[in-house]
């Protein structure tokens, strides 16, 4: 769990430090009437953002594992969070193309994985 942990903090720094890039680049374009600095700009937000994407999967990958080893989730809910470690790592390697392949199922399996995620955490009993 502390690699989790890890990796989640690593995704939160790079999503975070590519949004702030985002800000800046609007900016620096806007000063400096360049597109040609847009574009570099835009790529280094991308690939910032997608290393992130990748950091959690690496974590969500770890946290499956963790919950088919012990148990402590339902077996279901522990594959679909493999699998969404999978789809997140490979997020990755598809942000080199100009449309990012399975960004939609990719959204779709995160929502069902976290909304099952915190109804079952919610239903626990607390020791």
């Amino acid at each position: 769990m502390r690699l989790a942990v890890i990796a989640v903090s690593i995704f939160f720094a790079l999503v975070l430090s590519a949004e702030m890039s985002g800000i800046y680049r609007n900016v620096i374009v806007a000063q400096t009437n360049d597109s040609s600095s847009f574009r570099v700009f835009l790529v280094l937000h991308v690939f910032l953002y997608f290393a992130g994407i990748s950091a959690l999967g690496w974590g969500l990958l770890l946290i499956g594992c963790a919950a088919l080893r012990t148990g402590a989730l339902p077996k279901i809910l522990g594959y679909i969070i493999l699998v969404y470690g999978l789809l997140s790592i490979s997020q990755f390697a598809f942000s080199i193309s100009q449309v990012a392949v399975g960004l939609g199922v990719w959204f779709l399996v995160g929502l069902i994985v976290f909304v099952w995620l915190g109804v079952t955490l919610l239903r626990r009993e607390q020791p």
